[in-house]
């Protein structure tokens, strides 16, 4: 009972509700006769270690991030104007901008969650696809 939907271009796409569905769909589109599986393996591995390198590089960008909009957030004290001082620099602060530097933190965080999220999902989906593959191959 799959889901199909058609885009302008016809194409047909399916939605699985389960991974055996999906598996078997797999199986279904994966070309039976090829006489260069091998280095259909290979494209889908190298497609698998990029997915990995997007996520290194996200997650080196990301958790940097984090850590910088929380120590602004720590230097910024909505109730008492000037209450850190680190060197000749002062923090002063209103109610308003404390919960406008609050919101824009979440928001930020929201996004990159999302971003980290789909990039976990890609390396996820290239190793269990490979994992299919192999399984056909040997059959």
């Amino acid at each position: 009972k799959r889901k199909c939907i058609e885009n302008k271009e016809e194409r047909k796409y399916k939605f699985c509700d389960t991974y055996t569905e999906w598996k078997a769909h797999v199986k279904e589109i994966l070309p039976k006769g090829i006489t260069n599986y091998d280095d259909m393996l290979h494209w889908l591995y190298m497609k698998k270690r990029d997915a990995e390198r997007r996520l290194g590089a996200i997650k080196a960008i990301l958790i940097p991030a984090y850590i910088a909009l929380l120590g602004i957030m720590e230097f910024i004290e909505p109730f008492n104007a000037n209450k850190y001082e680190i060197g000749s620099m002062k923090t002063s602060c209103n109610i308003g901008n404390f919960f406008f530097f609050f919101i824009i933190l979440i928001v930020i965080m929201l996004v990159s969650m999302k971003i980290l999220r789909e990039a976990e999902r890609r390396v996820n989906f290239y190793t269990d696809f490979i994992c299919i593959a192999e399984e056909e191959k040997s059959i």
